[in-house]
């Protein structure tokens, strides 16, 4: 079921009508939390479902055993909060008997918590690896000529007739990565004893399949998202409004800018060769970092915004991430919710082991005590933050461009970590304010090069056509031969497409900007003069009409839809 379908859009008008008409008619209800929960859990089986019935198997699987494990663990840590407080108040032990108890008590309950959590991880990742990763890996080894375990587990399970696990057969469940991600983020935060546990299975099931947050993301946590997923809602025009117009203007980004440009960039790159000029190879990655982001933060807003209709705020993923000033405030400004996620429970519990703080000690105990502080400090959270970029590109998918990707971003922070003093020193002796606005400038384009250099590695599945187009940007720039490299893309309407992205770029630079400054432009829209509005309307729904008219057949899809 696409955003933009006629489905989506009947489907929403239904699920409105009776999620608000249930509180209305049980507005008086003495049930606290009221039944619309129950409403929007049913409706995410049936958006699930509708999306393929076999989706419904594996998003159960999750929801079961991270409940199950989750609810074990709460109470082991209730458990051992009681027995406790029962040593404490023994007065045949001493303090120094009561403390070892404690101690042991402790250790035994984190070991039953801990047993469960790596159980219930290997099951989840394992799935999520086996759909994500099979077929890859076993075209890789088949590559290799050589029968292989890989091709034997292929046989023997296309022999055994239980073709739904063979590689030929093995389709990515949607939104799998965001809900398991979610699920193990609730899981970890009950092993760390953060919260209670939810002890209703369907409340916890709503959390898990909440529809909007399995086409995009966001990825959720509980603790933020959970109690208004399981609260209550009346109709409040203000949100409906909200909601059409983030929805709309997700829309907008999506088909008139994302859309657009996407035609093109295939085209360009269809056949890279050493005469390729590096002048269409950069305009290639520009549009690409555009597509890349109309297309994926479009999407975002698309859900945001079908959520904001239900009453319910889940986690911003994009804040004008192009406004960065550095590759590490890039990342803490894209996908939000991935880059916290690899943080909470990636980076900090890796750079916290005792090897790393081991690394750290021993940075100490160099003689220049300003080097041995600095490296104490960030030594171990580059090599952590080295392991989470590999896992980030691992995520997008098991092919060595998205690993070189990951791994380019991690070392670009790392060695600006390590060589910060430098750089500080280099300020420092040229006299340059760091608050000047035209550094700022400087700093902003610095980075979006360094950003739209690693795009390299994204866009082109083989990592040598990487190569060759850095080395052709630097080395055979050729601007004469820009234009006709461009014509030879041959894209149907392909001036008038570039025009619309254009077009749209602007618009979508303008809101950019007005946030950056803290202006709300939603707000300034819903209060400008209504022929204005109107206006406006009009133009961006021509726009958007004219991008159907214009998109091509594999256009609608999201590139982050499979993940």
């Amino acid at each position: 079921m696409e955003l933009y379908s006629l489905e989506f859009a009947l489907f929403m008008v239904a699920l409105l009508a009776v999620y608000y008409g249930v509180e209305k008619i049980f507005n008086q209800s003495k049930y606290k939390e009221g039944y619309q929960w129950i409403v929007l859990t049913v409706a995410n089986m049936i958006f699930y479902g509708l999306c393929g019935f076999t989706n419904l198997i594996y998003i159960f699987t999750t929801s079961v055993t991270t409940f199950a494990a989750g609810l074990y663990m709460s109470k082991r840590t209730e458990r051992n909060a009681l027995d406790k407080k029962a040593l404490k108040n023994d007065e045949t032990k001493s303090k120094d008997e009561i403390k070892e108890a404690k101690a042991k008590l402790k250790a035994k309950y984190m070991f039953d918590k801990r047993v469960a959590l790596v159980i219930v991880l290997l099951i989840n990742f394992g799935i999520l690896a086996y759909l994500k990763y099979w077929s890859s890996i076993y075209e890789f080894f088949n590559g290799l000529g050589a029968k292989t375990v890989a091709e034997t587990i292929e046989e023997s399970v296309t022999e055994s007739g239980n073709t739904i696990f063979s590689a030929s057969s093995v389709v990515i469940p949607l939104g799998i990565s965001f809900y398991t991600f979610q699920s193990v983020s609730y899981l970890i935060d009950m092993y760390n004893g953060k919260y209670k546990a939810e002890n209703n299975f369907f409340k916890y099931l709503n959390f898990v399949s909440f529809f909007p947050q399995l086409l995009q993301g966001p990825i959720n946590r509980y603790d933020q998202l959970g109690n208004q997923l399981n609260g209550r809602h009346k109709l409040d025009l203000d949100n409906i409004h909200r909601g059409i117009l983030r929805m709309c203007y997700g829309f907008f980004k999506k088909y008139a800018i994302a859309d657009m440009v996407s035609p093109i960039i295939i085209a360009a790159f269809r056949n890279i060769d050493s005469k390729t000029p590096g002048s269409i190879i950069v305009f290639t990655i520009l549009l690409y970092s555009i597509e890349q982001y109309c297309d994926f933060s479009g999407g975002i807003d698309m859900v945001m915004g079908a959520s904001k209709m239900l009453g319910i705020d889940m986690m911003e993923n994009f804040r004008q991430p192009y406004f960065s000033k550095s590759l590490g405030e890039f990342w803490r400004r894209w996908h939000i919710s991935l880059g916290a996620w690899m943080r909470d429970y990636i980076f900090y519990p890796v750079a916290l082991t005792k090897p790393m703080q081991s690394l750290s000690k021993a940075c100490k105990k160099l003689k220049n005590k300003n080097l041995a502080t600095h490296l104490s400090r960030t030594l171990p959270a580059c090599l952590a933050n080295l392991l989470v970029f590999f896992i980030v590109g691992l995520w997008h998918g098991a092919a060595s461009h998205f690993i070189i990707w990951g791994i380019y971003n991690g070392l670009v922070i790392a060695l600006s970590d390590l060589f910060s003093p430098v750089f500080d020193k280099m300020v420092a002796v040229l006299h340059i304010n760091r608050e000047n606005k035209f550094y700022k400038a400087f700093a902003i384009v610095r980075t979006f090069i360094v950003v739209n250099i690693g795009w390299y590695f994204d866009v082109l599945v083989n990592p040598s056509y990487s190569l060759l187009c850095l080395r052709n940007t630097f080395t055979y720039f050729h601007p004469e031969r820009f234009l006709r490299r461009l014509k030879d893309c041959a894209v149907y309407e392909q001036n008038l497409c570039l025009n619309l992205a254009f077009i749209g770029c602007i618009v979508v630079l303008i809101i950019s900007i007005l946030k950056e400054r803290g202006i709300d432009p939603t707000e300034k829209l819903m209060k400008s003069p209504i022929p204005f509005r109107i206006v406006l309307y009009s133009t961006l729904i021509i726009m958007m009409l004219i991008s159907f008219g214009l998109s091509s057949a594999s256009s609608g899809s999201f590139m982050y839809a499979n993940y």
